[in-house]
């Protein structure tokens, strides 16, 4: 019988763990859930825009909740202060979501206004043709 014995590295903000330690401090430094993330899609260093605004919320029998306006609200201001930057706009949702946990406010991430997969691939898509356009990079 063979025992190995390795050390694994997780990361301080989320729940990512790996065995290669350079992979998680570079996966750190881009993590949604870190405040002074350096953003790896706009190369924003400014961290997390937080939602300064008044989060209107009603209340269920079951939960209080953000309702679907405000949401709307909040949504197009973080858009606006990201440069509608996919991962930076999931980087301030997280931090406004966490935020609101704990007062006890219910705030669903997979709102249908946002999808992360399908904005990240029309912003990258986005980016690539403009580049091509200036004669960065080849065209598809």
């Amino acid at each position: 019988m063979k025992c190995i014995i390795k050390k694994v590295y997780y990361c301080d903000f989320c729940k990512k763990k790996g065995l290669r330690k350079d992979a998680i401090e570079n996966h750190e430094n881009h993590c949604t859930v870190n405040p002074n993330r350096d953003c790896g899609l706009c190369n924003n260093n400014i961290g997390v825009y937080r939602y300064p605004g008044e989060v209107a919320t009603f209340k269920d029998e079951r939960f209080i909740g953000v309702t679907a306006a405000s949401y709307l609200l909040i949504l197009s201001d973080i858009r606006l202060k990201t440069n509608n930057c996919p991962a930076c706009i999931l980087a301030s949702i997280r931090e406004l979501r966490a935020r609101l946990d704990k007062t006890g406010v219910w705030f669903y991430i997979g709102q249908p206004e946002f999808d992360y997969a399908k904005e990240s691939q029309k912003w990258l898509s986005e980016v690539y043709n403009e580049n091509a356009q200036q004669g960065l990079i080849d065209g598809f």
